[in-house]
């Protein structure tokens, strides 16, 4: 703008413009006499996606066959409020953009489910000496990549984004797309906090306005696009791809992430799976589903009891909706009775044996979970995006002995584990004809509100991953 106000000058005064600043050819020449640093930096992004995939697994159903519109979601954040978070990123030692992104990552795992996360961040890349003045893109995209443990203190995972922005910025001569990425891919995820822009202000006499152009296309699966105005109240926009998720899918979420970035002035403290997550009327609504809060502490009942009583009462009502299929609870009932039988029968299990679960999100990983538990067993969810490392080290660590897994988990699972388990797809079994015969699973391997309902693996950032036990009554 500098640069564009100085040749409206000139040429209104008929003088002609001398530029002395620096131009993009001389940013080429100085890259090309810095090659070592960016095979540094090459080598840098290589090892630290060498592992996993940096796709994060979204609560929401694809539309194959609908356009990939960008929509958008407005996010306001009052002056006072984004005064308290400035307030959190002092105390820590920080700046603002790791106190928001660290709020967008937790809202992001507890959406997701999903322990690993990788998000795209653009990185201005103006800190060159005289780079200021260059007319011309510097913008490098880096990829943050970073294990959520919920035990952990939010404070604890503010300063370790802080500590990988930071090293992330001295390998931004190259960018993570220059380093060898086919095999994890590009992440669905993007965190953008975008400072010192001025969309309006004045040179000499002449004002000028900028207006920001909505964008049709769609940079990621979701996007926040924060930033703050002359008021000095944080605004900005939750934008993300209609293919991939509708509106009604997305604005629950949206408000958890309204509510949660206030509260975190307070929790910062507080555990990462404490942390304020659901808005008053969300809570209520949780609440009113589960039958009212009576109902909803009571701690002697079961998943499969609760389930056998809904399918009693209610047995044409709708159970699972997914990707335009319904299913009812009686049907529910059928099915994952003959998954549960045929669990049964493969893996002859003891009562609370664990048995693995893998696969993507889809109505067939409800009925597993259901069918496992029906078979008196308890399972042990593994995202087939997980390094494979950790992969091995929990069938290890929990003695598996059967895998419940879809056809691209079972693919992974083959090529990690070197262990004598049996799989089993969900999806086969279903289509295939099994005998039911007379067993509803009441009696057999009788389930407990104290029986174990599953064994869910910490993040490992402290140490080796450690399996927390959860039992039906929880």
């Amino acid at each position: 703008l500098r640069e564009l106000a100085e040749r409206y000058d000139a040429s209104i005064s008929s003088n002609t413009y001398n530029r002395i600043a620096p131009t993009m050819l001389d940013y080429g020449a100085w890259l090309s006499s810095h090659k070592e640093a960016r095979d540094a930096s090459i080598s840098y992004w290589d090892k630290k996606l060498s592992e996993g995939s940096c796709k994060t697994n979204l609560p929401a159903s694809s539309h194959p066959g609908k356009a990939s519109l960008n929509l958008e979601k407005p996010i306001n954040l009052p002056y006072l409020a984004t005064c308290a978070l400035k307030d959190v990123a002092s105390d820590l030692d920080v700046t603002l953009p790791p106190v928001l992104f660290a709020a967008y990552l937790v809202w992001l795992w507890r959406i997701s489910g999903q322990n690993n996360l990788t998000v795209a961040y653009p990185y201005a890349g103006r800190d060159l000496l005289n780079s200021e003045r260059v007319f011309g893109m510097f913008v490098q995209m880096g990829f943050l990549r970073i294990d959520i443990d919920p035990d952990e203190q939010f404070k604890s995972l503010i300063k370790r984004v802080a500590k990988q922005m930071i090293e992330d910025r001295d390998h931004l001569i190259a960018s993570p797309y220059d380093a060898e990425i086919s095999s994890v891919g590009a992440p669905n995820i993007l965190f953008s906090l975008q400072s010192g822009i001025g969309l309006e202000g004045t040179h000499g006499t002449v004002k000028f306005k900028a207006h920001e152009h909505h964008s049709q296309a769609s940079k990621a699966d979701i996007a926040a696009i924060l930033y703050e105005n002359s008021s000095g109240e944080l605004q900005g926009r939750i934008e993300y791809d209609s293919a991939v998720m509708e509106e009604a899918e997305i604005e629950p979420l949206i408000e958890c992430f309204n509510h949660l970035l206030p509260s975190l002035t307070k929790c910062t403290k507080r555990a990462i799976s404490d942390l304020p997550y659901l808005a008053p009327k969300q809570a209520s609504q949780l609440i009113e589903f589960s039958g009212g809060l009576d109902k909803f502490c009571k701690d002697n009942t079961t998943l499969i009891s609760s389930l056998r009583q809904v399918v009693a009462d209610r047995p044409e009502e709708i159970a699972i909706e997914s990707n335009h299929q319904q299913i009812s609870y009686a049907q529910l009932d059928q099915i994952t009775n003959k998954l549960a039988k045929r669990i049964v029968f493969e893996g002859e299990p003891d009562s609370e044996q664990l048995v693995a679960l893998s696969g993507t999100k889809s109505s067939s990983l409800v009925m597993a979970i259901i069918a496992i538990l029906k078979a008196g067993c308890a399972y042990v969810p593994i995202d087939p995006n997980y390094p494979p490392e950790r992969i091995e080290y929990i069938l290890k660590d929990a003695n598996i002995q059967l895998i419940l897994a879809d056809a691209d988990a079972n693919s992974v699972i083959n090529k990690i584990s070197d262990q004598q388990v049996r799989l089993i797809d969900p999806q086969q079994v279903l289509g295939e004809e099994v005998d039911l015969g007379t067993t509803d699973f009441q009696g057999l391997n009788d389930v407990e509100p104290r029986s174990l309902a599953y064994v869910i693996y910490t993040s490992g950032s402290t140490g080796k991953p450690k399996g927390v036990m959860v039992e039906h009554r929880t």
